[in-house]
């Protein structure tokens, strides 16, 4: 993939593979989806940052909402959640695991799945309308427009998003405390009960609480570059990985700042004889069989006069690891047994 862009001019390289450009194009729009539609709390919309939503200048959408005799804006709004909604239940063409099948295929309002019928139920509720009608209204719209297919759901590529500014308004809903960042229909999209007439909060609000959202825009904290690659006895060439974790690149092997590797993820290979100089953190993936290699592992960590250093062990539900994590002091009693 290196080759495939010209980071002096930041374009792509003349003569790079237009399948690999495809490939990368594609892990870039599976990166947006996991962004979109990520946990409740940290969801694009839900940290505050925007939302997605379908074009709204498309003249469907007026002739949809005419037909349900829905104004276009609450129309709009009911499109936009049930996206938000189809995305939740990933219902979209960017899902990571590709052993989840898309089953049932969406070729109907029927074939929706049970939360957005629930959503659309509460909705046709509120404004005294038929569920089925508002139902086959939104479903035709996303699939004219392109932004539903009935074999793979929301296509990520056709979305627009609308970006949050400062002091825009925000519907909590009282049950899950969602945050909405348009009035929903008057529906939270996740309890599907009504929301407030009046938004009580601003964006800026959800900013201050929110982990992501306060990091990027308050803090306004740069992006932080995380390289990582495996290091295993399978590796083909352990010296250069060793190498470039250490950031010695030799002048023919490219350019410095993405070939330099940040993070290491390693198997018990790395316990004795490979030197890949000073380390700031290990984290171990299980509790290690004896003290040795506890003691093996983490002394890789804080040499050659290193400030700090930290080391996180995560304790699987076995009965070693259990027994270590609820007795710490048993490793620390061995290793102060040992050193002495």
């Amino acid at each position: 993939m290196y080759e495939l862009i010209d980071f002096k001019n930041f374009q792509w390289a003349n003569g790079a593979s237009q399948e690999y450009i495809d490939k990368l194009k594609e892990g870039s729009f599976n990166g947006l989806a996991s962004i979109f539609f990520g946990s409740l709390f940290y969801s694009f919309e839900s940290s505050a940052l925007g939302y997605v939503c379908i074009n709204s200048e498309l003249q469907i959408i007026s002739d949809q909402a005419s037909r349900v005799a829905l104004s276009k804006g609450d129309f709009l709004q009911i499109l936009n959640s049930t996206i938000r909604i189809l995305g939740d239940k990933y219902k979209h063409n960017k899902v990571d695991d590709d052993n989840i099948p898309f089953n049932p295929p969406i070729i109907a309002y029927s074939s929706f799945p049970e939360q957005v019928k629930k959503y659309i139920r509460a909705i046709a509720n509120r404004f005294s309308k038929q569920e089925n009608e508002i139902g086959e209204a939104v479903y035709n719209t996303l699939s004219t427009s392109n932004l539903l297919r009935g074999d793979s759901g929301i296509q990520i590529e056709n979305l627009f998003v609308k970006v949050a500014r400062q002091t825009d308004s925000i519907w909590t809903s009282q049950r899950g405390s969602r945050p909405h960042l348009h009035f929903s229909g008057g529906i939270c999209t996740h309890s599907c009960t009504e929301l407030q007439q009046q938004a009580d909060k601003i964006c800026d609000d959800i900013w201050k609480e929110n982990y992501l959202s306060f990091n990027a825009i308050k803090q306004q904290r740069s992006p932080i570059r995380l390289h990582c690659e495996e290091l295993t006895g399978q590796t083909d060439d352990q010296f250069e990985r060793q190498r470039h974790f250490r950031n010695i690149i030799l002048p023919d092997e490219g350019n410095r700042q993405v070939k330099t590797i940040d993070l290491l993820s390693v198997t018990t290979t790395l316990e004795v004889g490979v030197d890949i100089g000073a380390l700031q953190a290990v984290m171990l993936g299980n509790m290690p069989p004896q003290r040795f290699n506890y003691q093996q592992r983490v002394g890789r960590a804080g040499r050659r006069g290193q400030a700090y250093s930290v080391i996180l062990t995560f304790c699987r539900g076995r009965s070693h690891d259990e027994f270590y994590f609820a007795n710490p002091q048993k490793l620390q009693a061995m290793h102060h047994q040992h050193l002495s």
